[in-house]
């Protein structure tokens, strides 16, 4: 009888937590638009993992189902956190190496030294600023990580979604009324800006920098307002910035938002054949849907966010590399590493590479301080080092468990060519000085 108590204690329990995710879940519906990341059956790439994996939910109420801690780090790494929405979170990229938040970590690692700083990826896809929009950012796990851990830096960047509107095809988000004037006592949207300031203003006190969304480049994306967000938005987050004393990031303007957006942005949007530069950034083979940058718009996104944070605060220096023989990898945000010997790599016959020793993150493994490398549904690897009389060549993809017949592999790497911040998840052996 007492096993059976409990057994119904735990299927109550489980029936509970579906319903409250049914009720959370209530027009959420703009999640169903996105492609699904497999391993976290939801889109994009946050810093997240699945609470019940063995859970077979669908992508909205797998968007619930996440706990999203910091990016494990040492207790001198400057961390930042970046609030955001799918954009943020990455969809249409290729993978968790290439979000903007992720590109922004290898920049910092490249500039400063491994382990220096810690990015934390906290987008949310499909979320709201506002707090009564179809999906608050408020009420998503990823508000729970950023209210609960201290902070020295957090980015927002949310509007995108809150410009839908019924004119659009989408919810009724965007109530149109945050006019030109001066005052933004009337203006949702600045109102409820402004209350996500203070409430990570409490957060360690961090520098804060509110981020003026990409332009839209296709009316009715997803149901989005194309003049809000070209014309109302890159007016009015600056005013909120302003009033709150934090910081601005124009990222409008650096991925070729201009004030003639009308002309200037081809009519229907990008194409593959846009003259419009800055169609570079959202169209190529894998995606166009006028929103989401490509691969190499979320690389520009980073260098934006990279040269828009002024005079961050000092890190500290970074251990010196090590020198045993091998391939060194380098935690990313963290303080670990891994040391990759002769035993680690085998005969890779995937991707078009004849058998040649290979290694990939795919088959997971740990780094020295016990963190795993492979988390949720991208590397923690920030860097890689060919240390001793080693020579390897490197690639992003795990071309060595799975077939990737067109993989890229980088020319050949020796101990003098230093660290290289590069996003390698795939070491191959050249020269093993044997």
């Amino acid at each position: 009888f007492v096993c059976a108590s409990r057994e119904m204690g735990r299927w109550w329990t489980t029936v509970g937590w579906m319903l409250g995710l049914a009720a959370l879940a209530r027009g959420h519906g703009s999640l169903k638009d996105f492609p699904i990341n497999p391993v976290l059956g939801v889109s994009g790439f946050p810093d997240c993992h699945r609470l019940h994996p063995e859970l077979n939910l669908d992508m909205v109420h797998a968007s619930f189902d996440l706990e999203c801690p910091p990016r494990p780090a040492s207790p001198e790494a400057i961390r930042i956190g970046m609030v955001g929405d799918s954009i943020t979170a990455g969809v249409h990229s290729s993978g968790g190496n290439h979000t903007y938040p992720f590109q922004l970590q290898m920049m910092l690692d490249a500039a400063h030294g491994w382990g220096a700083y810690s990015v934390s990826n906290l987008g949310a896809c499909g979320s709201t600023m506002l707090r009564k929009g179809d999906s608050p950012y408020w009420e998503r796990p990823q508000f729970k990580s950023l209210t609960s851990n201290n902070w020295d830096i957090v980015t927002i960047m949310l509007g995108t979604n809150d410009a839908k509107d019924p004119g659009s095809g989408g919810p009724n988000d965007w109530h149109h009324d945050c006019g030109s004037a001066a005052s933004l006592d009337n203006c949702t949207y600045a109102q409820d800006y402004l209350a996500m300031i203070e409430v990570v203003r409490k957060q360690g006190n961090p520098k804060i920098f509110a981020m003026i969304p990409p332009p839209l480049m296709k009316q009715g994306a997803y149901g989005m307002n194309e003049t809000v967000i070209n014309t109302v938005l890159p007016s009015l987050v600056p005013r909120i910035a302003a009033a709150a004393g934090v910081g601005l990031i124009d990222v409008f303007s650096g991925m070729g938002g201009v004030s003639d957006w009308r002309s200037a942005i081809p009519s229907g949007g990008c194409n593959l054949t846009s003259t419009f530069a800055p169609c570079q950034w959202w169209c190529d083979a894998q995606s166009c849907d006028q929103c989401h940058p490509n691969d190499n718009g979320y690389h520009h996104l980073a260098t934006i966010v990279d040269g828009g944070i002024p005079n961050p605060p000092s890190p500290p220096s970074p251990p010196p590399p090590p020198l045993a023989p091998g391939v060194w990898l380098f935690e990313n945000g963290g303080s670990g590493k891994a040391h990759l010997t002769l035993d680690n790599f085998t005969a890779n016959h995937n991707s078009g590479r004849g058998g040649a020793l290979a290694w990939d993150a795919c088959r997971r493994g740990t780094f020295d301080n016990g963190h795993p490398i492979w988390v949720g549904s991208s590397a923690q690897i920030a860097a890689a080092l060919v240390a001793g009389d080693w020579s390897a060549k490197f690639a992003t993809g795990c071309g060595a468990s799975y077939n990737y017949p067109n993989m890229s592999v980088s020319e050949t790497f020796t101990a003098a060519d230093g660290i290289r911040y590069q996003g390698f998840i795939y070491a191959e052996v050249v020269s093993s000085g044997a």
